[in-house]
């Protein structure tokens, strides 16, 4: 819903937000290195609250599927998971030790 929604856009907001600390932190001629690690705790936080709303929707979708459509769903995610290795493989054999 709204609310759902909302909560995507703060948390995209709040990783433009730490990426541009991050740019900030790095281009700055003697980087901290305090200051780089509790930007990457805030980093690691971040990631937590994206994975658990992730989780949630996920259990949120299982719980008005079918066990029948849960399958066909599963099948779709391990196509596209299958499709993304294949294209990470081409690129890595494009540009050897660039992954």
């Amino acid at each position: 819903g709204v609310g759902a929604l909302h909560g995507r856009v703060a948390l995209r907001q709040a990783r433009q937000a730490l990426k541009a600390e991050s740019s900030q932190l790095f281009s700055q001629p003697n980087v901290d290195a305090a200051a780089a690690e509790a930007l990457r705790q805030k980093m690691l936080a971040q990631h937590d609250q994206m994975s658990k709303r992730r989780m949630q929707a996920m259990v949120d979708v299982a719980k008005v599927l079918t066990p029948e459509q849960r399958r066909q769903l599963a099948d779709l995610r391990k196509r596209g998971n299958e499709m993304r290795e294949r294209h990470r493989k081409e690129r890595e054999a494009l540009m050897p030790g660039r992954s």
